[in-house]
Order: C-alpha cells, then sequence, then structure tokens
C-alpha cells in the first residue's frame, strides 16, 4: 500500500517536541486555567481535582505529565490521527518544532507564544513516508483527512508510528508516534518565545 515506503526500526532515537511553557510548567499551567476558567466559577482546589483525574500533578516529571496528556482521552486529531487514537506529534530538529508551531499558531490567530522544546527518547518501528513523498508517488494533502486514514491503517498494522517530511520546514521530519510505551522522557532542550 505504501509505495516506496519503507519499515524503519529506532532504538532511543532522539525526538523533540514543542509545547507551551504555560502547559509545561504545572504551576503555570493552573495558573491559566483559573484565568480561563476559575474566576468566579472554580475553585483552585476544584481546578486541582481535575488536573489529578487526568493524573496531572505537581510532583511529576514536567516531560513525562507532558506525554502523558496527549496519551489521554479526549485525543486530539491531528494529521495522522482521528480523535479515536492518541499521536504523540514530534520532530527531528529544533527548527522544524518551532515551525510546525508557528504555522499553527497563525492560524488561531495567536501572535506570540512562550515555549518549551524538550526530548523523548524512541524505541520502535516506524514507516517512513518521506521517500514515498520525494518520489511524489503520495502527497500530504492540506486537508488532513487522507492523512489521517492512513496513519489509522499503518496503526492498525502494528506500526508505532509515521516519519514524513515537514510540512512546514523544506528538509525537516516528523513523527507522528502512536505507542506511549515506545518513548522515554529525555531532556529539556530549549525555552524561548516564538512571534508570529
Amino acid at each position: 500500500m505504501y509505495i516506496a515506503a519503507n519499515s524503519k526500526n529506532y532504538t532511543s532515537a532522539e525526538k523533540l517536541r514543542l509545547i507551551a511553557a504555560d502547559y509545561f510548567f504545572y504551576d503555570r499551567r493552573r495558573a491559566t486555567v483559573f484565568e480561563m476558567f476559575g474566576k468566579g466559577r472554580l475553585s483552585l482546589e476544584e481546578i486541582d481535582a481535575y488536573f489529578e483525574s487526568r493524573n496531572i500533578s505537581a510532583g511529576q516529571n514536567e516531560i513525562e505529565r507532558a506525554v502523558e496528556f496527549v496519551f489521554r482521552e479526549p485525543y486530539s486529531p491531528g494529521r495522522f490521527n482521528d480523535n479515536q487514537m492518541p499521536t504523540l506529534y514530534t520532530a527531528k530538529d529544533e527548527m522544524t518544532c518551532r515551525e510546525e508551531k508557528r504555522f499553527y499558531l497563525a492560524a488561531a490567530g495567536v501572535k506570540q507564544l512562550e515555549y518549551v522544546i524538550f526530548s523523548v527518547l524512541f524505541t520502535g518501528n516506524l514507516i517512513d513516508l518521506r521517500r514515498s513523498i520525494d518520489l511524489r508517488t503520495w502527497t500530504m494533502p492540506i486537508d488532513h483527512g487522507p492523512c489521517q486514514l492512513i496513519g489509522v491503517q499503518i496503526a492498525k498494522e502494528g506500526y508505532d508510528g509515521i516519519v514524513a517530511p515537514s510540512a512546514r520546514n523544506a528538509g525537516g521530519s516528523c513523527c507522528a508516534i502512536f505507542v506511549r510505551t515506545t518513548v522515554v522522557r529525555g531532556s529539556v532542550k530549549e525555552t524561548g518565545c516564538l512571534t508570529v
């Protein structure tokens, strides 16, 4: 089915993820949620109880918390997954992380974001779509629907995820990782402020 695509095994391969600093650091996440939803409606204790129900706690390692959040329902659909399966989206390098996030911030009308880039170490088997896309035997449409169908099929076939070229950074690569047990935490690589 995946013309010129191949399966690749990885062992402790570093993959990078960029998220908002307000979601990475527990105290900032708590304050942000209180600011957005709390004032007069939810107490800090109710917010803490909600976080606890999602296995988010102040004592957790920030990277573990950020990864666990992706693999808990409700799942957020992305390029290679629908809302029925979790997917951790990562990139090969910091520039690709920033450019991918910048695109989605611009689409949402967000002008600035304080961020954290952290690493995870991936061990597993990915379907590599880069060659297929380079040879133009398959394209990445703007609409995510066709890509989601491929992602769901690849997951059903027992693969741990997909590696594909970045749609936002020429020469960059992204991985969509479907299986939580294939990643362990790495380290914080970069913090900064992204402007659109």
